[in-house]
């Protein structure tokens, strides 16, 4: 009688299978969370963006009425004119002062719009994903102005945006109520 030995290959091989399903499992978890590492570093990067742009349209708005104060005493012109009271009433010195710097602006009636692309690359509302949006309420002698940022939703109105970023403003222009500068 012949007495048979059994290798042991079907061993190997159920280690090697176990071996692979391990590395598989592993491989699974690291790859999310490399992709959840990604889209942190993205959010990161809009938080960034958002947080500068705004900060720069704050200043703009925050400085709008010393440079147009400092323009009118260098040319002479009075600076308690009946339109310049008018112009404070409005609030388009805010607007004058941002189409100066973003000559791509979307005015409104007391704000104003600039659309980026995902690069955050000034671009046409049509083509915008991000947008950064200031608008801004007379309060007496001061001024509410609020600077947010936030991606465009496209399946929304213009109001249905998600907010990244916003700061509020409030600004004392005593020429608003006839007061002196």
């Amino acid at each position: 009688m012949r007495i048979r030995k059994h290798s042991r290959s079907g061993l190997f091989l159920i280690e090697l299978m176990i071996a692979i399903a391990f590395f598989a499992m592993t491989t699974a978890v690291f790859l999310q969370a490399f992709a959840k590492s990604n889209a942190i570093s993205r959010e990161a990067e809009n938080l960034f963006q958002a947080q500068k742009l705004c900060s720069s349209v704050a200043e703009i708005l925050g400085g709008a009425d010393q440079d147009a104060e400092e323009q009118a005493v260098a040319t002479g012109q009075n600076t308690g004119d009946a339109d310049e009271s008018n112009q404070y009433d409005s609030g388009q010195f805010f607007l004058q002062e941002l189409q100066q710097y973003f000559p791509e602006l979307e005015t409104a009636e007391s704000g104003a719009s600039i659309y980026y692309d995902g690069n955050w690359k000034i671009c046409r509302a049509e083509d915008g994903v991000y947008v950064i949006s200031a608008a801004w309420q007379q309060d007496g002698e001061m001024w509410n102005v609020t600077v947010g940022a936030g991606e465009v939703n496209v399946s929304q109105t213009a109001a249905g945006q998600s907010s990244i970023y916003q700061l509020t403003l409030r600004l004392y222009r005593p020429e608003a109520e006839g007061g002196v500068s």
